[in-house]
């Protein structure tokens, strides 16, 4: 096949055959990287080697028909077809990867551009890709997404899947935030629904319904793609049921349940496949009823047989904490609301989980600087650990569950050595702060709460530890369009953050994400 010359694809579509129309076998595959205003932009084109395609641009997205014997119809407008057509590598064969440098111009910053390759056989575009919508932004900006969910949802869970969507399930769908005995554990139903969300469309699929209503649950992906949902509440009591996501038949099923009901706990895939529950709270209402049901039980759930077995129990009870999977295969434990003795507190405690063929092991390490609880995590290279925000409470303080501040300062566990050194602080106070790990290995955070309380007021503004600049720091970066509580973070294909959901200061909830452009590294 001779590769087509600009002059005919520009008169493809006048083509007038009685051909039947004809479908190619296999679809092109159309991504993108970058969009930032100044920067690179990188588009990839797949399909089978040597195929011939048709990259088209247009200022809208909507179907349009095409003259038979073309594939008709496609997802984007023709406005700007011979515009597509005279830029360098928009015609060629596949697989192709192409670049090109945004201009550094302001007016760009917002405009939204609609594109779709179509495939070519003989001057016929007989197949097409995905669509794919960019909404080109100012680095370190913030922008809502170009289409709004179905649902409104706070304490939903976000999980990236293989295919580049993104999967949000569960939530509180009204809730009282400002009432400081619901600020972490809702009287309220949790939300049964699901949905999907579409990174190269900024848009939102709703799907079946998960088995159960929940919030404050987690979601974990496995290694075979399926996500396990454990846990949360269904504001009545925390529950032990737990169900699976297979985004092969896109539906939830039962899975075995847990021995205990559980919110506030963690869920971390070991290096042999299996999940370790560790923690959690069976019931609360508040701060203390949390730190007060506190577990220090953990068990091991194994996705070939889809039941939880007892693992080791952990040296101290903990709800609220973190557990980050390092290199060898340990899960480092920090902090999280606790009891011992008749007594309620913040834990300052550190601990290493040692995987095994069996329930595994728990070793007590050094202790935080601050304890916190309600706090994120994430792991910077060379295994350290950092901390981000969270509360810390004393025992008078769980008692008497007062209006009290989160944390801005940060700290640093060195997993190989348990030392543990303070970081910088944040932009502003956060607690349940949404941590989103970018592909240049910088860490946003943004969302959150800046206190319990009377003091919970959504947070908004954003923060970044770039750990490649010097010994590494935080920064002050782009603000969110809004504050939002109760939302979820992820980190999306195309090397943006996303925030979904979650509610605003006055308790109106959020039905949209916001979408952070990064500086490149």
């Amino acid at each position: 096949m001779n590769r087509p010359t600009a002059l005919s694809l520009s008169l493809a579509l006048s083509l007038s055959t009685i051909a039947a129309p004809r479908t190619h076998a296999e679809e092109l595959a159309l991504s993108m990287k970058g969009g930032g205003v100044g920067l690179d932009l990188d588009i990839s084109v797949e399909g089978d080697f040597g195929e011939a395609y048709l990259l088209v641009m247009s200022t809208k997205y909507e179907a349009t028909a095409l003259p038979a014997p073309h594939v008709s119809p496609i997802d984007v407008g023709l406005d700007l077809l011979a515009f597509s057509v005279a830029v360098p590598g928009f015609v060629g064969l596949t697989p192709a990867n192409l670049s090109y440098a945004i201009p550094e111009d302001p007016t760009l910053d917002g405009v939204v551009l609609n594109f779709q390759a179509l495939h070519i056989e003989d001057l016929v575009f007989d197949g097409k890709s995905n669509p794919y919508r960019l909404t080109f932004s100012d680095p370190e900006v913030w922008h809502p997404t170009l289409e709004s969910s179905p649902f409104q949802r706070a304490w939903p869970t976000a999980t990236p899947l293989a295919d580049g969507t993104v999967l949000l399930a569960g939530g509180s769908p009204t809730i009282l935030p400002y009432d400081s005995a619901s600020v972490m554990f809702s009287s309220q139903p949790g939300a049964k629904t699901a949905e999907l969300y579409h990174p190269a469309t900024e848009s939102f699929e709703a799907i079946a319904n998960m088995v159960e209503g929940r919030f404050r649950h987690r979601a974990t992906l496995l290694d075979d793609g399926r996500v396990l949902i454990t846990g949360g509440s269904n504001g009545l009591q925390a529950l032990a049921s737990c169900e699976i996501y297979d985004p092969q038949t896109g539906a939830f099923s039962a899975t075995g349940s847990m021995a205990q009901g559980r919110i506030g706990h963690t869920a971390t895939v070991l290096a042999d496949g299996r999940v370790l529950i560790a923690g959690g709270a069976t019931a609360g209402p508040n701060q203390l009823a949390i730190a007060q049901n506190a577990l220090n039980t953990t068990e091991l759930y194994d996705p070939q047989t889809g039941t939880f077995s007892s693992g080791a129990s952990m040296v101290f009870p903990r709800a609220f904490h973190t557990a980050d999977r390092v290199s060898n295969g340990d899960v480092i434990f920090t902090g999280g609301f606790s009891n011992s003795g008749g007594s309620v507190f913040t834990t300052s405690s550190i601990m290493r989980f040692v995987p095994d063929a069996g329930v595994g092991k728990f070793w007590n390490l050094a202790s935080l600087i601050t304890p916190r609880a309600g706090h994120g995590s994430a792991v910077l290279p060379n295994d350290r650990v950092m901390l981000i925000g969270g509360f810390s409470f004393d025992q008078a303080d769980l008692t008497a569950t007062p209006d009290e501040q989160a944390l801005a300062p940060c700290e640093i566990v060195y997993a190989t050595t348990s030392q543990v050194i303070p970081s910088a602080t944040l932009s502003a106070q956060a607690a349940f702060p949404n941590v989103i790990v970018l592909d240049n290995d910088d860490l946003l955070v943004a969302g959150g709460q800046y206190g319990s309380g009377a003091f919970d007021q959504p947070m908004h503004i954003g923060s970044l530890y770039r750990a490649h600049v010097g010994n590494g720091g935080w920064f002050h970066t782009g603000n969110m369009n809004g504050g939002r509580n109760g939302g979820v973070g992820a980190a999306l294909p195309d090397g943006t953050g996303a925030i979904f959901h979650g509610f605003t200061f006055g308790g109106t909830f959020e039905k949209d994400a916001e979408i952070y452009q990064p500086e490149p590294k």
